[in-house]
C-alpha cells in the first residue's frame, strides 16, 4: 500500500494505486488502523506507522 503523509506525519492518503508523493509501505497495519484512520490515532513517520501518544477515542454521537 502507498501512504502519503505531511511533514508532521499526519496521514493524508492510503492507496493501492495512487503513488504520487507516497511511500510504499510493506509492513503490518495495526488491527484498528483503517477504522481509526480519519480520527488521527496513527501517524506515519520515518516509514513507520506509529500510534499517537495520549490519543483518546472521540465521543461520536449518531445523527
Amino acid at each position: 500500500m502507498y501512504i502519503r503523509a505531511d511533514q508532521s506525519g499526519n496521514i493524508q492518503l492510503v492507496s493501492k494505486y495512487d503513488n504520487v508523493d507516497c511511500v510504499y509501505y510493506t509492513g503490518v497495519f495495526p488491527d484498528d488502523f483503517f477504522a481509526t484512520l480519519g480520527l488521527g490515532k496513527y501517524i506515519f513517520l520515518n516509514g513507520q506507522i506509529t500510534a499517537v501518544e495520549g490519543w483518546v477515542m472521540p465521543d461520536i454521537k449518531p445523527l
